[in-house]
């Protein structure tokens, strides 16, 4: 009985492997195709700027004419006005970015990457409540600045954020009316990161490409995958991001440019 016991928990860690393995997939795909969309709203973004500057070069041309000529300059302007607003929401479109995290309670977790915040959403909430970065976007150690990957520190009940534009990785406690804060790592640019039953931290660096085994308090961390310079070999990453630890310290990482994961 406890050979069939331990058997079927094993099926179930394979399954549960198998399930993170697909996650991680669906997110490259998704990552694939908001970099192709990425691409295309750049192009119409340069395309719209050329209409722009020849619309304010006809206005400027329209304002040496005489008074016949006011309906023209007016109709330009509210044309330019409509370009400059059709620009800043295409470039919102790009820079849009979110990771989401399920906690235990079903509690869902959102790292809103645009307005620099977490929220979170209990289960039937109609409106998320922001629990970090409620103090705009910014390098200051109350603030965020396109906060990417995020996981739960359940010893002690904190948030771990990758912070990357402010190249660090950061602790945020979860109690409310705390100030809790602290920096982690610094100096680096990551998209990913996860915690071992042991835990450590390991995090992605897609500067240096690779991942870092971290023990909490260490600023230098090990080795672990990677290090051996941008490229497509099997010991090489092209830009890691997100990853997952198992329960035997199997680190699967998403080789974004490199279109793969990695064990």
């Amino acid at each position: 009985m406890v050979k069939n016991q331990g058997l079927h928990i094993e099926e179930h860690r394979r399954q549960a492997e198998q399930e993170n393995v697909q996650v991680q997939e669906q997110n490259t795909k998704l990552e694939e195709k908001m970099h192709q969309q990425k691409i295309e709203l750049e192009d119409k973004i340069q395309k719209q700027k050329i209409r722009y500057e020849r619309l304010i070069e006809q206005l400027e041309n329209a304002q040496s004419e005489n008074q016949n000529e006011k309906n023209e300059i007016s109709s330009a302007r509210g044309e330019i006005a409509k370009l400059a607003e059709d620009i800043d929401r295409m470039k919102s479109r790009i820079q849009w970015n979110c990771y989401i995290f399920v906690d235990d309670n079903q509690v869902l977790i959102i790292a809103d990457a645009f307005h620099g915040r977490i929220t979170q959403w209990k289960k039937g909430d109609i409106n998320g409540e922001i629990i970090v970065g409620d103090n705009g976007v910014g390098n200051r150690l109350n603030q965020l600045d396109r906060p990417a990957d995020m996981l739960i520190d359940k010893k002690t009940d904190s948030l771990i954020i990758c912070d990357r534009e402010n190249r660090r990785v950061v602790r945020w406690s979860r109690h409310k009316n705390t100030t809790q804060r602290e920096i982690l790592i610094d100096n680096i640019c990551s998209y990913g990161l996860d915690m071992d039953d042991q835990r450590y931290l390991y995090v992605s660096n897609t500067e240096q490409h690779e991942v870092r085994r971290y023990q909490l308090g260490d600023k230098n961390g090990t080795l672990v995958a990677g290090g051996k310079g941008q490229g497509t070999a099997l010991n090489q990453f092209n830009e890691p991001g997100c990853l997952f630890v198992d329960r035997q310290q199997n680190v699967y990482v998403l080789d974004n440019r490199n279109h793969r994961i990695m064990k």
